[in-house]
């Protein structure tokens, strides 16, 4: 998909850093992990969580906004016909 497009979308790379997150925690051991340690992982899971659907709705707004941009200038155009 980026290949043929030449760009990385940003939601991509969020969601690989939330699968390496995840993974971390899985890997965990809960018995000699500090509790501020647990706080500093929740925290960037709810952040990246937040950031990536940010950018899925901001990526979802521009899709609808083109399409909407398109069918007006299609009217636009049969209107003058």
């Amino acid at each position: 998909m980026f290949m043929t497009e030449d760009k990385i979308k940003p939601e991509i790379v969020v969601e690989v850093a939330v699968i390496a997150l995840c993974n971390k925690i899985i890997t965990l051991d809960l018995k000699h992990t500090d509790g501020i340690v647990l706080l500093g992982i929740a925290s960037l899971l709810a952040g990246l969580s937040v950031s990536y659907f940010v950018l899925r709705f901001r990526t979802m707004n521009k899709n609808l906004s083109a399409n909407e941009s398109n069918i007006e200038s299609s009217d636009n155009l049969n209107k003058a016909s």
